[in-house]
Parts: C-alpha cells; sequence; structure tokens
C-alpha cells in the first residue's frame, strides 16, 4: 500500500535494463495442458535506504515504451501518470503515458465495477464512456484518473512474444501527500493486491500465469519479481492467507513478538506483507515494547541522537559504514504465526536497521499510530534477502530465508560465495543451488545449433593503452579497430555524413565508416532498440526526427553524439547460421570536445550485459547459444576474445556471482564482483571491503586516493631493502629503476617479490603478481600500474590486472570467473575454419627451404596470397619474445589475418555451374590463393550452390554434424578414397570465364574426406591440377595432373590475367 511509503530521499540516478530470464519447467511436473500457464521473470531496482523503493520496468503500449513501476502487494490498482492532458504530475523518468480513446473502459465494465466496489461510493462514472476513479492514501496523497487497456511486453518463460491486454489507471491528477515529492524515481504504481482488478488476477483470468506471485529484495539494492508458479522454491515456510480485518491485504494472521527469542507480553499482531511500505510498522504497543527492548540492550558506546532520515537513531565512537558494523550491538525480532505449525520469521538486525548518509543506525521498524494504522505492516526492510511469495492459488503466503538476490543476479549476502557447480533439473537441486550460488539461471540449452566466436586482439597496457579488435562491417566489409570496453554497453565508429566528412570526429586509423546501400539501416525513434538503448543509458528518449533514433553517450572523460543504426557483420563463426548479421551499432558523428585527435582505433566494441550490447544482440538473434563474454590479455601484447561458452573452461575457473553496483556507476561499470579486502603479501591494506568492478576500456587499475596512498606506503616498505630507486618517469607517477634497466616479467620478479590480492571472503581471492600491477616503460624503469584518483569509492580493475588471465563475462548466469592463462595464442576452437587464422599448419601444403651458411632446413607454407616471404626469427641475443613453438629452431606459420590487397593473382570473372544449371545472377571475380586451404564464395552464392547441390546428391547419402567442416554427408558405409566419393558425388562444378575458357572442378575438389568419422565435407578446389602463375606474360594457367607422379606432357589452358 503506497500509503504507508515514505517519499524517497534520493532520485535513482540511472535505470539498468530489464534482464528478461527464462525459466524452463521441471522434469517431474505433471505434463502441461494446451494453454500452459506461464512464468514471467523481472528485475527490479532500487533500494530501501536511500531510494526508498523497488520498482520494475513495464513495457507497455504499441510500439512499446519502457516505465518504472513502484511494486505494491498493498494496492491493486496499476497505473500511470498520464497525459490525458495532465492536470496535476510529478516530474517522473519518462515522458508521460499518452492515452488512446479508444482504449477507454467503460463505466459497466465488470473491472470498473470491481474498483469502485473496493474505492466506495465517492467513486462514479461521470460518462458511461469511461470509467473515473479517485485514490485517497493515508498520508494526504491521492491520484484521480480514468481506467484504460493497452499491450503489456511480458517475458513469459513458455511464450517467446506474448503482449495481453490489461486493464490499468491512467492518472492525470497526483495530489503529493506530507512526505511526498514533486520529483519521482518512478512514473506509477504496480499493483499487486488480491483484487480483481490487479495485473496478476487478469492474467490469471486470460489463462497466462498462475495467480502466484514473489519477489526477492536484496539489501545490497535491486532484486527480482516472478508471476506464476514455476520457480517457487522447496521448503518453504508457509502460512494460510487470513482476511484482514481492515481490507483485502495479503496477510498471515496473528503473530506473536519476541525479542532474543523472549516474549515482549505484547498480544497477538494483526500482521500483513506490503511491498509498498519502504518500512516495517507496528502499532503502539508492539512498537514500545520493541523500543525499549532495544534500548535496554545496547552498550554504552551507542549514543542515541536526532537524524532526518527516521525518528530513532545512534551513533556510535565513529561513524557506521553499513548495517554490519553495528548488527552486534542489537538482537533479532521474531514473529510466531498462530495459524501453522512451527511458522517462525526471524527478523534479524539488518531487516530493521539503516545506516543514514551521516554514519548514524536507525530504526526501520516506525509507529503505525502517525498514520492511523490498525494492523501492523511488513515492509520492505524485513522482507530483504528473503524470498516471499504470495500464492493466491492456494490461499496461502510463505517465505524462504536468505534467499534473495540483487538486481544483477548476485547472492545478495556474500555468506554464498562459491566455486561453479554444475545445475541439476530437479526443482530442489536447483533451489539449493539458488541458496548457494546463484538465481535464475537457463537451465536447458538452446535446441538450435548456434555459434561460438573467436577475436584475435591487438594492443598492450603500455605503451598503447589499450587492446583492440578487428571488426568487418558493413557490404562490401571493411575492416576497423574497436576497443574491448566491458565497461560500455553500445558498440559504435565514428561516422561521416553522407558527403564522406565529420567535422566532429578524430582521425582514426581507417577512413571514417559511412553508412550506406544496401546493407545499413536507420533505426527509428519508435523501434524498440531505440527504447532499449535510452533505457541503458537511463535518459529519456529524444529524437530530432522520427525516423531517426538520436543518442549521447557521456564517459569520464568526454561525449560521443550519434544515431543508431544497422550494418552487416562479418563474423569468424563456429557454425555459422548467419555469418553477416545486422546488428545494431552507433553512428557517432561528434566527438565533443575530444573531437580532432589522431586516435589508433575507429571506436568501440560495447561488451556490457544491456540489451543492446553486440554480444546481447548475438543472443537474442540465436547466433550464439550463450551470453557469454571472455577474454585473454597477453603481457606480451595482444590476446584473444571470444562470445559464447565453447570456449570456457570447464574446471579450475574462479566465479563469484554479479553484484549490483550503485545505480550512478552503472553508466560505467556494470561487471561488479562484489566486496573485497586489498592486500599486499599478508598485510591488509585499508581497515574495510570495497566494491570490486571490472572494465577492460580502462588500460589501469585504479582506487580511492586514501587507499592507494596506503598501498604505496606499504609497496614502498616492501622494498626498502632493494637496491631499486624511485625515479621520475614521464609514463607513470611512482615508478623505479634498477641497477640496469628492467626488460621483461622476469626482470620484475627478481626485485618486486611482493603480490597483492583482492580477498573476497569464504576462500575466493585474486592475485594479482607483480607482472598485474606494474609496467616496464620506454626507458626500462618499472611503474607502478595502480593509480589513485578521487572521482571513484571502489577498485577498478583495468587491463593491467587482467593480463595472462582468461577472464569470463557470463550473462547467463549471472556470476564472473577468472584462471590463469598463456594469452599469447589463440584457444584452438575445434570447429574454427577460417583459413586466415591459422593454429597449427595439419591444414597447409608446405616447402622445406634450406636457408643461411652452412644451410638449414625450414618448413614455409607456400602461398601465393602473400608477397613476402618470412620466418620466425630470434635477434641476435637468441631470444625471440613473441614467437610460437615451432618444429626447427625458427617456424614457418604463426596465428594472424592477412588482408587481402589488390595484387592477389585474379583470373578473371566467371559464372558458377553445377552440371548443366547456373548457380547465382552474374559473373564474380575468380583469385587464386595456395594459402587458403579452402575454398570461399559469397554467402548468397554459396547458399544456392549448397541447395543445388544437396538436390542432385544420391539418397543413401546423409547430412550429419562433423567437427571437421560446417557442411558434411555420410555414406552407407566410411568413405576411404577419391573413387568411393565419386560414386556418391557425380555432379561437376565449373567456372566459365566468357570466353570458351571453363575450370572443372570435380567432387575430388570440392569434398574432403575427414579423419574421425570418415564423411564427407565442402571444398578444396586445386587439388590434383597444375596451376601456372605466369607473371612474365601476367596469365594464369592449370590443367589435371595427377600430383604424385611424374608430370604428364600437355599444354596447359591459358587465359590472359586481370
Amino acid at each position: 500500500m503506497a500509503a504507508a511509503r515514505r517519499a524517497p530521499v534520493a532520485v535513482l540516478l540511472l535505470a539498468m535494463a530489464v534482464l528478461l530470464l527464462q525459466f524452463v519447467a521441471t522434469p517431474s511436473r505433471a505434463a502441461t495442458p494446451a494453454k500452459a500457464a506461464s512464468t514471467a521473470v523481472f528485475q527490479l531496482q532500487g533500494d530501501v535506504y536511500p531510494t526508498g523503493h523497488y520498482y520494475v520496468t513495464m513495457n507497455i503500449g504499441n510500439p512499446a515504451k519502457p516505465y518504472f513501476l513502484d511494486v505494491d502487494t498493498g494496492s491493486d490498482l496499476t497505473w500511470l501518470q498520464c497525459d490525458a492532458p495532465c492536470q496535476s504530475c510529478n516530474k517522473v523518468p519518462h515522458p508521460l503515458y499518452k492515452p488512446v480513446q479508444k482504449r477507454l473502459v467503460p463505466c459497466v465494465d465488470s473491472l470498473c465495477t470491481a474498483l469502485h466496489s473496493v474505492l466506495g461510493a465517492n467513486n462514479k462514472c461521470p460518462s458511461p464512456q469511461q470509467c473515473d476513479y479517485r485514490i485517497k492514501y493515508t498520508d494526504s496523497a491521492s491520484s484521480q484518473g480514468v481506467l484504460i487497456s493497452d499491450n503489456f511486453s511480458l517475458p513469459l518463460s513458455k511464450s517467446s512474444n506474448v503482449r495481453p491486454s490489461l486493464t490499468f489507471g491512467c492518472g492525470y491528477d497526483q495530489q503529493v501527500g506530507k512526505n511526498g515529492a514533486v520529483q519521482a524515481p518512478t512514473d506509477g504504481l504496480l499493483g499487486l493486491g488480491r483484487g480483481s482488478i490487479s495485473l496478476l488476477s487478469q492474467l490469471k483470468q486470460q489463462g497466462i500465469t498462475k495467480n502466484v506471485l514473489g519477489h526477492c529484495l536484496s539489501t545490497s539494492g535491486g532484486g527480482f519479481l516472478f508471476f506464476g508458479d514455476d520457480i517457487v522454491p522447496a521448503r518453504v515456510t508457509w502460512v494460510p492467507m487470513a482476511r484482514s480485518t481492515s481490507g483485502n491485504y495479503y496477510s498471515p494472521g496473528l503473530a506473536a513478538l519476541f525479542f532474543d527469542r523472549r516474549s515482549l507480553g505484547v498480544k497477538p499482531m494483526e500482521v500483513v506483507f506490503d511491498s509498498g511500505s519502504t518500512y516495517t510498522y507496528f502499532t503502539a504497543q508492539p512498537y514500545q515494547a520493541v523500543v525499549t527492548a532495544l534500548k535496554g540492550g545496547l552498550s554504552k558506546s551507542l549514543k542515541q541522537v536526532s537524524d532526518p532520515e527516521l525518528p530513532l537513531c545512534w551513533k556510535g565512537p565513529k561513524a557506521f559504514k553499513s548495517v554490519s558494523d553495528v548488527k552486534n550491538e542489537f538482537k533479532s525480532l521474531f514473529l510466531s504465526f498462530a495459524s501453522a505449525k512451527n511458522a517462525i520469521m526471524e527478523i534479524p538486525p539488518e531487516n530493521y536497521l539503516i545506516v543514514t548518509k551521516t554514519g548514524n543506525a536507525c530504526l526501520g521498524i516506525l509507529d503505525g499510530t502517525a498514520t492511523k494504522l490498525s494492523f501492523n505492516i511488513i515492509g520492505d526492510i524485513t522482507m530483504q534477502d528473503q524470498m516471499v511469495i504470495y500464492d493466491n492459488e492456494k490461499s496461502q503466503l510463505g517465505w524462504k530465508q536468505r534467499t534473495g538476490v540483487s538486481a544483477k543476479g548476485s547472492v545478495a549476502s556474500s555468506h554464498y560465495y562459491s566455486r561453479s557447480q554444475s545445475s541439476s533439473t530437479a526443482m530442489a537441486a536447483r533451489w539449493t543451488l539458488v541458496a548457494g550460488l546463484l538465481l535464475l539461471l537457463p537451465l536447458l540449452p538452446s535446441a538450435s545449433s548456434s555459434s561460438s566466436m573467436v577475436f584475435k586482439l591487438n594492443g598492450n597496457v603500455y605503451p598503447a593503452g589499450y587492446f583492440y579488435v578487428t571488426m568487418n562491417i558493413a557490404d562490401p566489409s571493411k575492416p576497423y579497430f574497436l576497443s574491448v570496453d566491458t565497461g560500455s554497453d553500445l558498440t559504435w565508429l565514428e561516422c561521416a555524413a553522407s558527403n564522406g566528412a565529420c567535422e566532429g570526429c578524430n582521425k582514426g586509423p581507417h577512413p571514417h565508416y559511412q553508412p550506406g546501400p544496401p546493407s545499413y539501416k536507420v533505426v527509428p525513434c519508435t523501434d524498440p532498440l531505440c527504447d532499449a538503448l535510452h533505457q541503458d543509458l537511463g535518459t529519456t528518449k529524444h529524437c530530432t526526427e522520427p525516423f531517426q533514433c538520436d543518442y549521447k553517450l557521456t564517459y569520464a572523460d568526454g561525449t560521443s553524439t550519434g544515431a543508431l543504426m544497422t550494418d552487416k557483420f562479418s563474423l569468424p563463426m563456429v557454425k555459422p547460421p548467419n555469418d553477416h548479421p545486422d546488428l545494431a551499432i552507433g553512428c557517432g558523428y561528434d566527438q565533443g570536445e575530444k573531437a580532432g585527435k589522431i586516435m589508433a582505433v575507429d571506436g568501440i566494441l560495447g561488451l556490457g550485459p544491456s540489451s543492446v550490447s553486440l554480444v546481447s544482440q548475438l543472443k537474442n538473434h540465436n547466433i550464439i547459444t550463450k551470453n557469454m563474454i571472455g577474454h585473454c590479455l597477453s603481457t606480451k601484447g595482444g590476446g584473444y576474445l571470444f562470445f559464447g561458452q565453447e570456449d570456457v573452461p570447464s574446471s579450475d575457473v574462479t566465479w563469484v556471482p554479479m553484484s549490483l553496483r550503485t545505480p550512478g556507476y552503472m553508466k560505467f561499470y556494470p561487471y561488479s564482483l562484489g566486496r573485497a579486502t586489498l592486500q599486499l603479501d599478508t598485510k591488509s591494506i585499508g581497515a574495510e571491503m570495497m566494491e570490486v568492478v571490472l572494465d577492460s576500456g580502462s588500460a589501469y587499475t585504479y582506487c580511492p586516493e586514501l587507499l592507494h596512498s596506503q598501498l604505496v606506503s606499504a609497496l614502498k616498505a616492501s622494498l626498502s631493502k632493494s637496491s631499486i630507486k624511485e625515479v621520475q618517469d614521464p609514463a607513470l607517477p611512482l615508478c623505479w629503476k634498477g641497477n640496469g634497466p628492467f626488460k621483461s616479467v622476469d626482470d620484475l620478479k627478481k626485485e618486486f617479490k611482493s603480490s597483492m590480492s583482492l580477498n573476497f571472503g569464504h576462500g575466493i581471492t585474486m592475485t594479482i603478481p607483480p607482472e598485474n600491477y606494474l609496467i616496464i616503460a620506454e626507458h626500462g624503469n618499472a611503474c607502478l600500474g595502480i593509480l589513485g584518483t578521487a572521482d571513484i569509492d571502489m577498485y577498478l580493475i583495468g587491463a593491467i590486472t587482467m593480463q595472462d588471465q582468461l577472464v569470463i563475462y557470463d550473462n547467463e548466469m549471472r556470476r564472473l570467473g577468472w584462471t590463469r592463462s598463456l594469452c599469447d595464442s589463440m584457444p584452438k576452437t575445434k570447429n574454427m575454419t577460417a583459413s586466415r587464422i591459422r593454429a597449427d599448419c595439419l591444414h597447409h601444403f608446405y616447402v622445406t627451404m634450406n636457408f643461411g651458411d652452412p644451410a638449414k632446413p625450414y618448413f614455409l607454407d607456400i602461398d601465393t596470397g602473400s608477397n613476402l616471404t618470412w620466418l620466425e626469427c630470434n635477434p641476435g641475443k637468441g631470444l625471440c619474445t613473441t614467437c610460437n613453438k615451432v618444429p626447427h629452431p625458427v617456424t614457418h606459420c604463426t596465428d594472424r589475418h592477412r588482408p587481402r590487397k589488390p595484387n592477389h593473382y585474379s583470373q578473371g570473372k566467371a559464372s558458377l555451374h553445377l552440371g548443366t544449371k547456373s548457380i547465382g545472377t552474374k559473373p564474380l571475380e575468380v583469385i587464386l590463393d595456395s594459402g587458403s586451404t579452402y575454398t570461399y564464395f559469397p554467402m548468397d552464392l554459396h547458399t544456392q550452390l549448397v541447395s543445388t547441390l544437396k538436390a542432385s546428391l544420391s539418397k543413401s547419402l546423409k547430412e550429419v554434424s562433423d567437427p571437421a567442416l560446417t557442411l558434411c554427408w555420410k555414406g552407407p558405409k566410411p568413405f576411404k578414397s577419391v573413387d568411393d566419393l565419386k560414386k556418391e558425388s557425380k555432379p561437376l562444378v565449373s567456372l566459365k570465364f566468357g570466353s570458351g575458357v571453363t575450370m572443372m572442378i570435380s567432387p575430388e575438389n570440392y569434398l574432403i574426406i575427414t579423419a574421425s568419422t570418415r564423411n564427407i565435407d565442402d571444398y578444396i578446389t586445386m587439388q590434383d591440377q597444375l596451376v601456372i602463375y605466369d607473371n612474365e606474360k601476367a596469365r594464369i594457367g592449370w590443367m589435371p595432373s595427377l600430383c604424385d607422379h611424374k608430370m604428364p606432357k600437355s599444354k596447359a589452358v591459358i587465359v590472359s590475367r586481370i
């Protein structure tokens, strides 16, 4: 009931995106009927203090628009502030809801009748065409409006796109109460009471969900809300619902009150559960009994003080930082309910105390007589860190202690940190895992054959200052360098206008991205992507034109303004269902005060957890199965980045749940590991635990200035007996020089023997060795890469501290993980087929060349697509710091991307045929490249070829999955030779060059026999042909040949080179 809610102390600065989590019913349940009720799960934002609200984002209307609604189980009617027009409205986070007249609910509607019966005789309809109402609250606040219906977009587990039409209030006259605020952090109220007008009752009536709801409110802020009964845990304490004497509230009946397990001698209290009340309210007798008991048990170190936040507060010898600082001074309260055996609710100190901004501890149980309450309200403060379930199907209320999670999915208390465990499909096992680790994990994998992908990283911490990836965007694709940033959500490029100029841009390594046909599309202002972007940014959507979605990003060091659009991305997929997806990116045409600089990157690759980030879009397109990101940053420079779950190690990963950041910081640092203490060797630095966040977009690690000064003092003390000297260096503020220049990590470890660590408690520690907090500057000095700043109150882990570790961001299970790893080579992804990323030489033709005097043999990859012959090479001292392990003292192959150059061997344009049938509509250029293992066609041409080829094959061939390549067949028995292929695959592929010249491609030139299963697979075209590159006469020739025998004497077919 909103009447009991106090006005918020501070307006929430930023609203996070709604986490649309879906659940799968357990196999143990009975078979569902044809129209099975579903479950909807919503992410909550807010807190008890200082926000004063827990609220949910609801997407309403067509097109859907987001609104923040205060979650209130003490009210029936859901309502929004409404531009009907609005006579008296508060300032709210989003534009006012605009009603459509045809959606007005008439006075004769049964929901109107039900609402008026609850509100009383004063509610009447002045017109039969509409249902008017006026709700009055006990703090003199009121809301007046009319009933209306519109579509709600709900994240339902058993339907991908359900938008039921639901009835709610269009409130056009809001009168604030004595504790009200002109500016509200929410747009309205989500009524979840027991009446027929409540949203939950309407969903039940339409057969969409069961009439069951639950919530878990975290002491860390946020939490979750659900409709339906699919995720109700086991071992819940249940009590029957009782009829409240004061209204149709959720009441567990009468309860006896105890303090420290001793009865307080008050008569049984009528209790109501109300999520719309920030604090708990007791009537006069129990309230006075609690206050007397609390005061009688306090130590003399606590002094009662006046605080503007709440009526009864205490201060200690020094300011309290959190309830954990003071809870040992207080005892638990208990409510024992008479209606059920052993139904006892414990209320520990953290569920009735808050710590205010001034560092005082205040009682969050208030005297209900001030608001003329005749019953006792259990408010948000007392329901924190418990799952509370309101089961209207069975008329029972339940709670389960200590299962609440934060809005980012972390367990609300640090008691539950643990390493990863395997999930179970049984409901009881699920909730054991929930209580011990995480909640709302995707229980079953998707049935779709989605992909993973791996990218090579470039850059370093010093001197570059960032790690970046090459992304190929548009059609035809063009390469762009994007800085990898897990602290940002939107991926964006500096972007030129149609004339090719960008006045507000920097000078990057490539020409500015210039959107154009046929691949790009401007995202209109009404598109859900635009709503999602502004919801993620926490900004009000304001589009200069209806056909364009404008945005402005604010960073710590500047801004970027642009418009949202979609374009094609060429991605290195393992199982490509669509390797050129259309993804939303920002076209950044104004970089603010930063404009005009020379930059080493073209934009930002946003990898935050929100719906607009690249990896979230890939998951939503079913291109990757799991919304997971991992990166491995090498101390030698470079590394790799992956999307999806295939490269996540199955063991030896330390996992912690993602924790909710303070809303004001969420814009920059969405990935939080929770709180930890900093240590140097065994010595603690600082007096308290501090929030720890991950941000790959930051080169260095940062902490508050006070903590930094303590760390520096401790580090200097550890070096007191060392021969190194502190020196000035332009690279960083604090540097040392040794007896000689530092050259490698091993040199650092000889002098810097102390390791740092972040201790999260309960056995979870992140170790930070010297190479993860030092750099070697240009002149050979060692410099501290942990910096102090007054701008943050947390420990920000940047790229320097994440080096030589595989760091995993698991947005599916809301957890973060890390494990030590060698990051200077790409992972051996078993299905990777792109010939330009070579993890080994098994798929190459190579020659032995003898170099030097005396001559030594080396294996060289034969590559007509490259000009320079090169060897991995030792410098004068015989040490190669960035070389691979190879068959000889130097090697023949390496992981690399080779850009296409205009001087490839081109045969000109040709049309493609399968048998006598033409494939494609126009001739395409043909290039010969012995450095590419397989043959490659444009996607549309490849699709047509595959379709035609499948139609021509024998019925005895069956398409199968094989790890070697993406399209494979098996025969009645394993294929063993080329002759076996020819029996089943008879059509010839041919390239016709238009001048009577044809290149025939027989089955052995487009199929392989795989090693493991003896299946056949697509491609490989130049085998068993003599291919001649005549640079004297600028021509290319070929002829069929037995390449493992003596050359036959025959003329080659010749065509002119273009």
